[in-house]
């Protein structure tokens, strides 16, 4: 490394023209060898679109780097990828070999390099790819994409876990929310422990799949990458109708012992769990690696009333998983875990005296 300032492993895409194979390939290679990940159009699977994948790989990096060359600076395809990147508020820096920034790329911050790049080591270090990307973290907007039906939410949600599970890695699953993605039955959607999941509203076979759909396939980044779930399962049941009290009741209770059974069927190294009685009711939050972000906020109202969003805007996302961090790492240093237990025995013991304290209220109602 050119520098002793510490790297976070970004992902780099460079824009350039095949003219300058042989310039991009050293340039990747040098950012390699700082600890970054360098993409541009060589990675690209056979049968994929071009223009798509091109475009992905834009979305999902934490920076943009063009390669400007005289065979560059008039390649239509280098504009376009320009374009999209400051569309999408990507950190961006021009190396400028032989020309000056001109017409699009002139809205990018621009670095003069030598035609053989010999002075890559001296001028593109890690920490001033570090100021590039923390200073465009504070100043940038994400963009992101709304929904407003759990329909919607559910599906754009697994398509995007999906795609980076196959497409890209395995990556650590952090989430926040009152019982979390692993309370529902992984069991077929006709299975009757569907309806001890449901109120007085029932939920569809559609829901019920996506419901499904989305535990299984977080679940399988879990097992591979790990997870970290930060759960409040104190519903304030009052703010519901009396006669509802009961079937809550019965509903914590067996979501709790779903949960259980989830984090008793995960590695050891692989499972970590947070308690937070404070939380907002009704959010919930997951990360996927450093991939990608959801928030979801449930008013009253029923299934329907939902709002969440989402991004792979890749600061934002690195910032959000910083914020997770900070809370989730208080939230283990305030539970006071007794030394020689581990977070996953400390976790299920909770669960069970909170499944209890259900069952009790559950008594109370019935007599």
């Amino acid at each position: 490394m050119s520098d002793n300032e510490k790297i976070y492993p970004y992902r780099i895409f460079i824009s350039y023209s095949h003219d300058d194979e042989q310039k991009a390939g050293k340039l990747r290679k040098y950012l390699d060898s700082i600890g970054v990940i360098p993409d541009y159009d060589q990675d690209i699977d056979p049968g994929m679109s071009f223009s798509r994948e091109i475009k992905r790989k834009i979305s999902y990096a934490h920076i943009f780097i063009t390669l400007l060359t005289k065979n560059s600076k008039n390649k239509p395809w280098v504009h376009q990828e320009i374009g999209y990147a400051l569309g999408l508020r990507v950190p961006n820096l021009t190396l400028s070999l032989d020309e000056m920034p001109e017409g699009m790329s002139e809205e990018l911050q621009s670095m003069a390099i030598d035609t053989d790049l010999n002075d890559l080591p001296q001028k593109l270090t890690p920490k001033v790819l570090n100021k590039l990307f923390l200073s465009t973290q504070t100043e940038v907007s994400a963009l992101y994409e709304f929904a407003d039906m759990i329909y919607k939410r559910g599906d754009t949600l697994v398509k995007e876990a999906t795609d980076i599970y196959h497409r890209y890695e395995p990556s650590m699953i952090r989430q926040k929310a009152p019982l979390s993605s692993f309370s529902v039955p992984n069991l077929p959607v006709s299975h009757p422990n569907w309806e001890k999941i449901e109120s007085e509203e029932k939920l569809n076979l559609e829901i019920r799949k996506l419901l499904l759909q989305e535990r299984i396939i977080l679940e399988k980044h879990a097992q591979k990458a790990g997870c970290k779930i930060i759960i409040n399962p104190y519903v304030n049941y009052e703010s519901f109708p009396a006669h509802l009290h009961q079937r809550i009741f019965s509903i914590i209770i067996f979501r709790l012992s779903v949960l259980s059974q989830f984090i008793q069927n995960m590695p050891d190294d692989k499972i970590e769990v947070a308690f937070n009685m404070t939380s907002i009711e009704g959010y919930v939050q997951i990360i996927i690696g450093n991939w990608y972000t959801s928030e979801t906020m449930s008013q009253a109202g029923g299934k329907d009333n939902n709002q969440t969003i989402f991004t792979n805007h890749a600061p934002t996302v690195l910032s959000k998983i910083n914020e997770f961090d900070y809370e989730f790492d208080c939230l283990i240093d305030f539970m006071d875990i007794p030394q020689g237990m581990s977070n996953k025995e400390y976790a299920m013991n909770e669960i069970d005296k909170i499944r209890q304290y259900y069952a009790s209220l559950l008594k109370e109602k019935g007599d």
